[in-house]
This record gives C-alpha cells, sequence and structure tokens, in this order.
C-alpha cells in the first residue's frame, strides 16, 4: 500500500506538494478519518483493494494517537495456522524456565501500549475471534493454558481486503467482533472511483519522484495525462506511483 498522507513527516522542499496532494477529495476524507480514529483507543477497520493505503492509514493513526510513543507492528493472519495465531497473539502459560518466558509472552502482551495490526484478519477462526472480542469488552485476556488475567492494553488495527458488507454476508465474522468493528471501520475507495483527484496525485509523485531522482519533471502532457485518467488502476496507487517513478 502506497498512499500520500498529510500526517508524513515533510522536508519544508516539499511542503508545496503536500498541499497539492491534500486537494483531493479521498485524501480529505483519510485525514478526516484518522483523526477521528486517533482520538480513541478502540479498535479500527481498515477495508479496500490493495494498493490503496490501508496500511500506511493504519501508521497514521497510530502516529497521531495515544500510542505514538509505543511500539508497533504489523502481523498476517494467512501465516499462522489457527492454533499457532491464538499462541501468537496471547501467549502461553510461562513454564519454570525463565529463559523461555520472552518466546511464551504473546503479541498483545508484548505490544502493550502499542498498536498491533491484523492483517486479512476474516481469515482468523472463530474462536480467535471471540477471544480478541472478550479481551476488547473485558480489558482482560489470559495466556493459552494460563488462568491468570493480565491486563489488555494493546490497541488494534484489523486490515482486509473485502468490505464490511462483503465480511458480513459470507459469515466470517463472530457477532462479538462485528458488534466491535461496525462501530469503527473506514473503507479506502480504489482510485478508479475517484479519477478525480488523479492529477492531483500525478503532481504529488512527480516533485517526490523529480526531487528524489535529481530531475526537473513538473508536469505530464495533456494527452499522457489523458491516458492516465482512463486506465482503471487495478493495482490503486501502489501502481499509479510505480508507473510515474519508473517513467
Amino acid at each position: 500500500d502506497m498512499m500520500p498522507l498529510n500526517g508524513d513527516r515533510a522536508e519544508p522542499a516539499e511542503a508545496g506538494s503536500k498541499e497539492r496532494i491534500m486537494r483531493s477529495q479521498s485524501a480529505k476524507e483519510i485525514q478526516a478519518a484518522i483523526e477521528r480514529f486517533s482520538a480513541t483507543d478502540e479498535p479500527v477497520l481498515l477495508t479496500g483493494e490493495s494498493g490503496t493505503g490501508r496500511r500506511l492509514i493504519a501508521k497514521q493513526i497510530h502516529l497521531q494517537g495515544n500510542q505514538a510513543r509505543g511500539p508497533y507492528i504489523e502481523i498476517d493472519v494467512r501465516d499462522f495456522n489457527a492454533d499457532e495465531l491464538s499462541k501468537k497473539l496471547f501467549g502461553v502459560r510461562h513454564d519454570f524456565f525463565p529463559f523461555s518466558q520472552v518466546k511464551q509472552t504473546g503479541i498483545v502482551e508484548q505490544f502493550c501500549r502499542g498498536t498491533v495490526v491484523i492483517r486479512h484478519f476474516e481469515q482468523m477462526v472463530p474462536a480467535v475471534q471471540d477471544k480478541i472480542a472478550n479481551a476488547v469488552h473485558t480489558l482482560f485476556f489470559t495466556r493459552e493454558g494460563g488462568e491468570r488475567e493480565i491486563a489488555f492494553e494493546a490497541r488494534l488495527i484489523f486490515i482486509s481486503d473485502l468490505s464490511l458488507e462483503k465480511i458480513r454476508e459470507q459469515h466470517l465474522l463472530t457477532r462479538g467482533l462485528e458488534q466491535i468493528l461496525t462501530v469503527k471501520s473506514f473503507h479506502v475507495a480504489p482510485l478508479r472511483f475517484h479519477k478525480r483527484d488523479i492529477p492531483h496525485l500525478v503532481d504529488y509523485y512527480l516533485h517526490r519522484f523529480s526531487r528524489e531522482y535529481g530531475k526537473n519533471i513538473r508536469a505530464v502532457a495533456p494527452e499522457t495525462l489523458g491516458i492516465l485518467m482512463n486506465y482503471d488502476w487495478p493495482g490503486n496507487l501502489t501502481e499509479l506511483s510505480t508507473v510515474l517513478q519508473r517513467a
């Protein structure tokens, strides 16, 4: 995912290009969502196609929120089977060997007061979804095989390629997690649905890559812009930025 955001730290020379990108309606909507979500510690769901900037939006929510000084991590549900994922997130009961305790501590405990981003979360089995929902509601969790309650202090951001409607239609959410995520969700529209923003995006990337490569390219020919406007960009912003970078 690649998305220029107003909250990115930029050098003074890039201030003009940051102003250009914020003229686009989609960028304004995204920034408004970031500000809304970063004002709370509640879980957030970001949906949309690959390349629309969801991961950078998640990072920006972290940087503008109460967890800004805390750790940040992304995990992909597809990298684990059901049993591994539960242990990865919540850890397992410590045994009598102190040197093994770090490995047995789960991510939500290691990244307390930080942010945990869970990609393709809809592929989690119901048992893991229910454990997450219970932790969010009670603010406590237990390690696998353990009984001691541990404070749940990690901020969760969920990312999916599917819209919330599609996730519901396919019955991929448990009731508990659905109730939590319905309140705080944002769908990042694909580039083909806001083509009016393409000139602003092209302008932004031209200035960015011209500065990066020591060039002085300030515009594209009208016929070139027409070609860019008429293309549907299945790879969204990542594809657009790559095309302009290569050109």
